[in-house]
């Protein structure tokens, strides 16, 4: 089998199934875990990154880039990246100074990021809240935000967390959900974190509808929002479940 037709079945592989092969599994980029690209490697990426645009975001003719990204990296770095650098052009999300680093277990290979961003309220006290956060296949991690209220009659806390989750189904959906956990806490007008109050815990954020829920298990407190309109469904690729060494460099 010549060295093209390799290349080429790599990339229909990873494309059509979802399957990475090779020994550790995708990763976005290309890494593998436990596997880090080495600098011949990672130049050979760039180069095909940036050329990759002049050809509508497909490397079906870019044969003498893609030989150099085959000779350079491991079969699995290679089969991961072609299908992740189209998917990422295609998405707009491309940027060849800044490809993907780290080695994480458990990411989605061929996943460009995407980032959502909500207003609404906390639905006991009204308070004006807001939730950011990014989706990349189908990790969660973000942050949520809810404003104090300081005034001589009243004084509600501010709420700030962060959170990590997993997404199940398409984002915006149809009753779409993530579940995570947690970290962070409540204020008061000093400023001062609230005593005997929780600082993590689980949280379930629900889609359904045009309505946005985001619970806290540990004391039930619920936050409202209300969709955006996008629509995020993970890449068919295969998660990476090795036990790889998370944050090496590639």
């Amino acid at each position: 089998m010549s060295s093209r037709l390799t290349i080429l079945l790599f990339s229909v592989l990873c494309a059509a199934c979802g399957t990475s092969t090779g020994g550790g599994g995708g990763l976005p980029g290309g890494s593998t875990a436990g596997t880090p690209d080495n600098a011949a490697c990672t130049a050979a990426k760039q180069h095909l990154c940036e050329n990759i645009g002049g050809q509508g975001c497909s490397t079906a003719t870019m044969g003498n880039a893609m030989a150099k990204v085959s000779a350079a990296c491991t079969a699995a770095s290679t089969s991961a990246y072609f299908p992740w650098v189209e998917s990422a052009c295609s998405a707009k999300t491309l940027d060849c100074n800044n490809l993907p680093k780290f080695v994480t277990p458990g990411d989605l290979s061929c996943a460009p990021p995407k980032d959502f961003s909500y207003s609404g309220t906390a639905t006991a006290d009204g308070r004006s809240a807001t939730l950011d956060f990014t989706i990349k296949g189908t990790a969660v991690s973000g942050k949520l935000h809810a404003n104090n209220v300081c005034q001589p009659s009243i004084h509600l806390t501010s709420t700030d967390f962060t959170f990590t989750g997993t997404l199940a189904g398409t984002w915006e959906g149809n009753g779409s959900v993530i579940t995570g956990n947690w970290t962070g806490g409540d204020f008061d007008c000093d400023g001062k974190i609230m005593a005997g109050y929780p600082t993590a815990g689980s949280v379930t954020i629900l889609q359904t509808g045009t309505k946005i829920s985001l619970k806290r298990i540990s004391n039930g407190w619920e936050y409202a929002f209300t969709t955006s309109g996008q629509v995020y469904s993970p890449p068919a690729c295969t998660a990476d479940t090795s036990s790889g060494d998370a944050g090496k460099t590639d």
